[in-house]
């Protein structure tokens, strides 16, 4: 019962957020959320330093690839014009 309270809590504080932040440009907002989930595996590896590492590398890839996202839109925007 528990987790399932803790579920719900968290996805209605995801949607105040969300809603809060829909005055900021939306594709930054996603570029970041995305590099947070990579980085939130990492917390959960602390134990095993190998394993650690591993998923360090992934959210550092999760970071390039939405900084890669943003970037290109942001190009596409300005060459569009």
């Amino acid at each position: 019962m528990i987790p399932l309270i803790i579920g719900i809590t968290t996805a209605l504080l995801q949607i105040l957020v969300f809603e809060f932040l829909k005055q900021f440009d939306k594709n930054s907002i996603y570029a970041l959320t995305l590099s947070g989930i990579g980085f939130l595996y990492v917390g959960f590896t602390w134990t095993a330093t190998s394993t650690a590492i591993i998923t360090a590398m992934q959210a550092i890839a999760f970071l390039l690839i939405a900084y890669y996202g943003l970037i290109k839109n942001q190009y596409e925007l300005t060459t569009r014009v």
